[in-house]
């Protein structure tokens, strides 16, 4: 088990599966939350996105997403699931 900033990260314990990568695994699902929180708050996706931003803009997309240090996919989800509440 390794320690990181106070969150504890075990190794090896869960492995991408089907059903994991098919999206309706409750604790990849859990997982994901998790991460878009930790990776990409809220308050900053905001401030990076004041007035708005076009998800078709790949260039835009991939530059914002390189910035927070994720995947384009997982930037789009999470502004997608922002938008929504």
């Amino acid at each position: 088990m390794h320690r990181l900033s106070g969150v504890h990260v075990d190794k090896g314990i869960l492995r991408r599966d089907l059903t994991s990568a098919a999206g309706i695994d409750s604790k990849e699902i859990e997982a994901n939350a998790f991460a878009a929180t930790v990776l990409m708050p809220s308050s900053l996706i905001a401030a990076y996105t004041l007035g708005g931003i076009d998800l078709e803009n790949d260039r835009l997309v991939s530059n914002l997403a390189r910035t927070f240090g994720v995947s384009a996919t997982a930037l789009t989800n999470r502004i997608l699931n922002l938008s929504s509440l």
